[in-house]
């Protein structure tokens, strides 16, 4: 099982570039362990949320960040 340390990381884990739905290369390990856990407890459902900063202050872009995000990890 995955040990609680690592969703906290990926919690507050910067996996995307600033305005970028494209996972980065060194975010992929932690990714990895997550995925990984998630085949071995394939009993639970599991939901993928995302945010964008504020640093845009167009709010349906950052919206459409957020869900372009989500289905990037979805799909890694």
């Amino acid at each position: 099982m995955l040990h609680r340390r690592y969703l906290d990381i990926l919690q507050y884990a910067e996996i995307f570039p600033t305005a970028s739905a494209t996972i980065s290369r060194a975010k992929s390990v932690i990714l990895g362990k997550v995925a990984d856990n998630m085949k071995a407890c394939s009993q639970y459902r599991y939901r993928v949320e995302t945010y964008s900063d504020q640093r845009d202050t167009d709010e349906e872009a950052n919206d459409v960040l957020s869900a372009r995000r989500a289905v990037a990890i979805r799909n890694w």
